[in-house]
C-alpha cells in the first residue's frame, strides 16, 4: 500500500461498535433464559401441563441462542467496524455470518408469535374461538415461511430488498394485533367482572412494544438499504458499521417476543380468568354442590387433549391403588356411613355448558360413570366391626374395671328382663293354647 493510500486511510474515522453488540444480545438472552425458565416452573408436572405453546417457546430460545452465537461470530469478523479497516477475506464469512443471524432471528420471531397462538388455542372453548385461533397459526407459519425465504434468497439490488423488509415488517405488525385481539375477543363476552378482564389482557398487551420494535427496525433498515441512488447494489454500503442498528433492533425484539410469550401463562393473569369464570358457576350449582378451587381449572384449561386423556387415565390408577391401601379406620369410621363409591371414568367428551334462565350466571355441567364395588369388602367391614367391638370390650375390662363393672350389671338387668318377658309370652301362648 502506498504512501498515500495510507495517509487516506488514516484520515477516514474510526470506530468499533461491536461491544454495544455483544453486551446486547448477551443481556437479553440470560432475560429470555430466566423467563423460559419461569415458563417451566409454572408448568411443572410437565408431564400432565407441558403443551404444544411451551415447546415452541423452548424451540425459539434455542433457535434465538444459536442466534446470538452466529452475532457474536460476526463482532469478530468485523461487525461494527467501518469495512475500509477489514481484510478482504474476512468480508465473505461476515455476510455468510449476517444472513445466517437473519434467517435464525426471523424463525425465533416466528416460534414467538406460534406460542400465543398456541396458547390461545389451548384457551379456547368455543368453535369461533378455536377456529379464530387456528387461522391465525396457519398465517404466521406463512410469514415465517415467507420471511425465512426473503432472507435466504436476498437479492443484490436494494430496492428488492428494502420492499421485502417493508413487506415482512408489515405483516408481522398485522400478527401482533390479530394477537392482542384474539385474547380481547376470546375474554369480553365471558360473565367476568371489567377488572378481570383488563388484567387478562394486559397479560397479553405486553406484545404491543414488540410491534414498535419492529416499525423501528424496519425504519432503521430501509434507511440503511436506501444507498446511494447512483449505485443501488451492496457494494455501495458500508454495511459492516451500518448493519450495526438493524442487529440491535432484531436481537431485543426477537427475545423480547420470546419474554412476552410467558407473560399471559403467569399465574397473575391466569387466576382471575379462572377465579372470576367459575364464582358464577359456584352460585348457580348451590351450596350443594362440589366445590372446585381455582387452581383446578387452571390446570385443566392448560392442558392439552392427550394430557388430559393420560391424566384421566393415571387418575383411575390411583384411585385403584387407593382403594387396595385403604386402612381398617378409612372402613370403619365413615361420615355418611353408607358404602364406598369409587369414580372410575370421566367422560371428558361429555363436559358441557349449559346456559339457565339467568342471563349472568353459567352453569357447567359434567356426566361421569359411577361404578359402585363395595360388595366384596361387606364380609370383611362386618368383621372389623365385630373385632373393634370385642377390642372394646377387652379394653374397658382391663383399664376401667369400674365401667366394666357397671356395663356387666346392665347386661346382666337387661337379660333377666329379656327373660321374664320370654316368659310371660311363653305364659300368654299356653293360656291361649288351653
Amino acid at each position: 500500500m502506498s504512501d498515500a493510500t495510507e495517509g487516506d486511510m488514516a484520515d477516514l474515522p474510526h470506530g468499533n461498535r461491536g461491544h454495544q453488540v455483544n453486551i446486547t444480545a448477551a443481556l437479553m438472552m440470560v432475560a429470555a433464559w430466566i423467563f423460559l425458565g419461569l415458563r417451566l416452573k409454572i408448568r411443572w408436572p410437565w408431564g400432565s401441563r407441558m403443551g404444544w405453546d411451551d415447546i415452541a417457546v423452548m424451540l425459539g430460545t434455542l433457535i434465538a441462542t444459536a442466534e446470538s452465537g452466529t452475532i457474536f461470530r460476526a463482532v469478530q469478523c468485523g461487525l461494527g467496524m467501518h469495512m475500509y479497516h477489514l481484510e478482504w477475506e474476512m468480508i465473505g464469512p461476515l455476510r455468510a455470518t449476517i444472513k445466517a443471524s437473519d434467517i435464525l432471528s426471523v424463525t425465533a420471531l416466528c416460534c414467538s408469535k406460534l406460542a400465543v397462538s398456541l396458547l390461545i388455542l389451548r384457551l379456547s372453548t368455543f368453535k369461533r374461538h378455536i377456529h379464530a385461533a387456528w387461522i391465525t397459526t396457519v398465517f404466521i407459519v406463512i410469514w415465517g415461511l415467507i420471511a425465512i425465504t426473503s432472507t435466504a434468497v436476498s437479492p443484490e439490488n436494494l430496492g428488492l430488498r428494502r420492499a421485502g423488509w417493508i413487506f415482512v415488517g408489515a405483516y408481522s405488525i398485522i400478527l401482533e394485533f390479530v394477537l392482542f385481539a384474539l385474547p380481547i375477543f376470546l375474554v369480553w363476552p365471558l360473565k367476568l367482572r371489567l377488572a378481570a378482564k383488563l388484567t387478562i389482557v394486559g397479560g397479553f398487551a405486553f406484545r404491543i412494544p414488540a410491534s414498535i420494535l419492529t416499525i423501528f427496525r424496519v425504519l432503521v433498515v430501509v434507511k440503511m438499504l436506501s444507498g446511494d441512488s447512483n449505485d443501488q447494489t451492496m457494494d455501495a454500503l458500508d454495511f459492516t458499521w451500518d448493519y450495526v442498528e438493524p442487529t440491535l433492533y432484531s436481537t431485543v425484539e426477537m427475545y423480547y417476543s420470546l419474554m412476552a410469550a410467558t407473560i399471559p401463562c403467569m399465574h397473575l393473569f391466569l387466576k382471575a380468568f379462572t377465579k372470576d369464570w367459575l364464582r358464577d358457576t359456584a352460585a348457580q350449582a348451590g351450596p350443594n354442590a362440589r366445590s372446585h378451587r381455582p387452581s383446578a381449572f387452571l390446570i385443566s384449561s392448560l392442558m392439552s387433549k392427550s394430557s388430559t386423556t393420560k391424566s384421566s387415565a393415571s387418575s383411575a390408577r390411583s384411585t385403584m391403588q387407593m382403594r387396595d391401601s385403604m386402612t381398617d379406620a378409612d372402613l370403619l369410621f365413615r361420615a355418611d356411613g353408607g358404602t364406598t363409591a369409587w369414580v372410575t371414568h370421566q367422560d371428558v367428551e361429555g363436559l358441557q355448558n349449559c346456559v339457565t334462565n339467568a342471563t349472568d350466571k353459567i352453569m357447567v355441567q359434567q356426566t361421569v360413570e359411577v361404578q359402585f364395588d363395595d360388595r366384596p369388602r361387606a364380609a370383611e367391614r362386618a368383621l372389623l366391626q365385630i373385632k373393634y367391638h370385642d377390642y372394646l370390650i377387652h379394653k374397658l375390662r382391663f383399664y376401667d374395671p369400674v365401667e366394666w363393672a357397671a356395663v356387666q350389671r346392665t347386661t346382666e338387668s337387661d337379660k333377666q328382663k329379656d327373660q321374664e318377658e320370654e316368659e310371660k309370652w311363653h305364659k300368654k301362648i299356653h293360656i291361649t293354647e288351653t
